[in-house]
């Protein structure tokens, strides 16, 4: 959960993952470094994320997200980033750059600022990913889309409208209507998703109930 200082596959978590599993995993820390810097995992290969999240705000020059900075292959799944995203080129909310990447299930609301090109809402260059119910929202209109090179599909792009997000999302609002809550997210009172291993508290579904408990 400390701030993490490097130069080149820097990540909050973990700085290289080649055919990894990371899960239930999380990093609170700010990261700065130069190239493939991410807010969980600097570089991704082969790896596998699921139900993991970053909330530090992540700085470099390029390939820069705020869970990932650059995956090769592999998939992530149910996982967050909501920190800043700061970089040149190659920056997503979520993951830098990506090739042949599946996202399942996976949300940023990073506030994204980039100096130069190929820079996305969620991803900031994309070659051959599948992105399946996922959303961004989209603090500053700079960048406009979920991709830079592919628009908004599988995404959900919402201007600025933190509402939508938060609270009794389930199942009326898409892409969130298809996740599965209740196993592995939890919808919170005037919140954003959590991810139940986290233990957060203020479930809406249990508002209102009287816990009872034996001894």
């Amino acid at each position: 959960t400390g701030n993490v200082n490097g130069t080149q596959y820097v990540g909050g978590l973990v700085g290289s993952n080649d055919i990894g599993s990371i899960s239930n995993s999380y990093s609170t820390g700010n990261v700065n470094g130069s190239n493939y810097v991410g807010g969980l995992v600097g570089f991704n290969v082969d790896g596998n994320i699921t139900n993991s999240y970053s909330t530090g705000n992540v700085n470099g020059i390029y390939s820069i997200g705020g869970l990932i900075g650059l995956s090769i292959n592999g998939n992530i799944t149910n996982s967050y980033s909501t920190g800043n995203v700061n970089g040149n080129n190659y920056i997503g909310g979520l993951i830098g750059e990506s090739v042949n990447l599946t996202v399942n299930n996976s949300f940023s609301t990073s506030n994204v600022t980039s100096i130069g090109f190929f820079n996305g809402g969620l991803v900031g260059f994309t070659n051959g990913i599948i992105y399946l119910s996922g959303y961004w929202n989209n603090n500053s209109g700079n960048p406009s889309s979920c991709y830079s090179n592919g628009g908004d599909i599988g995404c959900t792009a919402i201007d600025d409208n933190v509402s939508y997000f938060k609270g009794d999302v389930y199942p009326s609002n898409a892409p969130m209507s298809s996740w599965p809550f209740f196993s592995i997210w939890q919808e919170r009172v005037n919140d954003y998703p959590s991810l139940t291993w986290q233990g957060l508290g203020g479930d809406i579904n249990l508002s209102g109930q009287i816990q009872i408990s034996t001894c």
